[in-house]
């Protein structure tokens, strides 16, 4: 049975075809305003949002008997066209004008305009084309002052562009000059009409180095994404911190506390402020040391780093300020931070000769074998000689310090203490007391060599007596002593009696 189709809907189905094969067409095609042609409404052909909008709801009344909206410009609503008035809407292209072949009055000022095509718009003239106060932003470099023209939206033509003030062009490449806030020209708009646009300079610093602060992780503790901002920081740029489990930065989140034997890593998002961006040469630091940087994004506006606060929890450590304490063996003895595990300084116990029994750095007692001058049976007997055993001299000493450190409720860790603070106590001349500080220390050990001079000047800030300047620059100078963090000496703080001991023997041969 053959189909029969009424009149309106063959029209519509043609319609419909015309508007397919013209959405591929441009203007510029149609030169003869005798020529019917069909504009669909679409970013195509109005890049522009606010002026798509403002021609769909402004001209296009259907081409039905309803009147009802089609999307499609058809020739009797262009033609009907002669006044356009779009000032002041933040309009940044205003591409698809030229359709309107009758137009004769055009109000577009104060937008963000940088180009105009008027060149099928024959019939408009320079007096009735208002076209002033556009202005575009754009953002250079403070040290490069450099923008790239061929950014500009709306199609912009370089070699339409003349009258240039405020800045150079070499190409594409237009040169701001010092100062200019502003860079004007004149536009060829086509037609014989010309308008003069703006683009609004703002000067963009690229942040050289962020320093950030935050609470280090320890051990069976929740993560903490506290973040402070140093050395005004805070007014470039914001800051954010997650912590994520493993090395990469698509770790898993921590979901309770860290624990022992896992690595963390630390994600840094810096967030630039107005007239700010980052670049690839942008450091930033966290707690004093270097993040790795990863990359920056939107426009340099964001900078992603990321830091490995994540190192194994044995051996290593957060990075933290480690409060280590002595820990021992029946072979040797070490420092270690009891909440990360890290270990220095480990080396073989040391006692005064083959009867001593407590180890002269960490009082850790061992028991003698049968016939090594302690007690028959292998142990060593506390307070002094015992029948057969002979034990005298220094090793009686300790003996002795080590049961007064017990009988004091000094144990493990102070007990090394107690025990090197006896020790060196025995060996300091008649009258003269055991150092209580870093001062103290490096004015005896200075005085024991004869106060020699040091190599170099005294460097250290917080010591402000000469003598004691001297004294800690020639034992850190010697190996004696250690200086502190940020180059500082500490000589009000307090140091184990085992290192003045050992350092002391060194000089008096004790």
């Amino acid at each position: 049975m053959k189909q029969r189709f009424s009149k309106r809907t063959r029209l519509v189905s043609a319609l419909l075809t015309l508007a397919m094969v013209f959405t591929f067409l441009p203007f510029s095609a149609f030169a003869d305003d005798d020529v019917d042609f069909w504009v669909p409404l679409h970013s195509e052909n109005f890049p522009d949002k606010t002026f798509l909008e403002y021609i769909r709801t402004t001209f296009d009344k259907g081409g039905s008997e309803d009147g009802e909206p089609n999307g499609i410009l058809e020739p009797g609503e262009w033609r009907a066209v002669t006044t356009i008035d779009v000032r002041n809407k933040n309009i940044i292209s205003l591409w698809g004008i030229t359709c309107f072949r009758n137009l004769k009055k055009l109000n577009c000022s104060d937008n963000q305009l940088t180009s105009l095509n008027l060149s099928y718009n024959t019939k408009l003239t320079q007096e009735n084309l208002k076209c002033t106060g556009n202005k575009y932003p754009i953002t250079i470099d403070e040290t490069e002052r450099t923008f790239d023209l061929s950014t500009l939206p709306a199609g912009f033509d370089v070699t339409k562009a003349s009258g240039w003030a405020g800045g150079t062009v070499e190409g594409n490449t237009l040169k701001v000059k010092p100062g200019a806030t502003q860079v004007t020209y004149t536009y060829d708009c086509g037609n014989g009409l010309t308008s003069v646009f703006s683009l609004q300079v703002l000067t963009i610093t690229r942040i050289k180095q962020v320093n950030l602060r935050v609470n280090t992780p320890k051990k069976n503790e929740m993560p903490d994404e506290t973040v402070v901002i140093l050395d005004n920081g805070a007014d470039v740029c914001d800051a954010k911190i997650y912590w994520v489990e493993g090395d990469d930065v698509g770790g898993k989140p921590i979901t309770g506390s860290f624990r022992p034997g896992k690595r963390y890593t630390l994600q840094v998002g810096l967030y630039a402020k107005p007239g700010y961006k980052f670049s690839k040469d942008t450091v930033c630091t966290v707690n004093g040391r270097d993040a790795t940087f990863l990359m920056t994004m939107n426009d340099d506006t964001e900078y992603c780093a990321i830091k490995h606060y994540s190192v194994p929890l044995n051996p290593g450590g957060f990075e933290h300020d480690h409060k280590m304490k002595m820990n021992h063996d029946e072979h040797s003895h070490w420092m270690e931070c009891p909440i990360c595990h890290t270990v220095q300084g480990t080396e073989a116990h040391v006692y005064d000769d083959d009867k001593d029994t407590t180890c002269n750095v960490c009082g850790y007692v061992r028991s003698l074998t049968p016939g090594g001058g302690s007690t028959p049976g292998g142990g060593s007997t506390p307070g002094g000689d015992t029948p057969g055993g002979g034990s005298t001299g220094g090793g009686a000493v300790v003996i002795v310090a080590a049961v007064g450190a017990v009988a004091a409720g000094v144990v493990g860790y102070g007990v090394y203490n107690y025990v090197s603070g006896r020790k060196l106590q025995a060996l300091l001349p008649e009258g003269v007391a055991a150092p209580e500080n870093r001062a103290q220390t490096a004015l005896l050990l200075w005085n024991t060599a004869g106060r020699p001079e040091p190599a170099d000047a005294p460097a250290f800030a917080d010591v402000a007596d000469p003598d004691t300047a001297k004294a800690a620059q020639w034992c850190v100078e010697q190996g004696l002593m250690k200086r502190r963090l940020n180059g500082k000496f500490a000589p009000g703080s307090s140091i184990p009696a085992y290192q003045v001991l050992n350092a002391y023997r060194k000089l008096a041969g004790g």
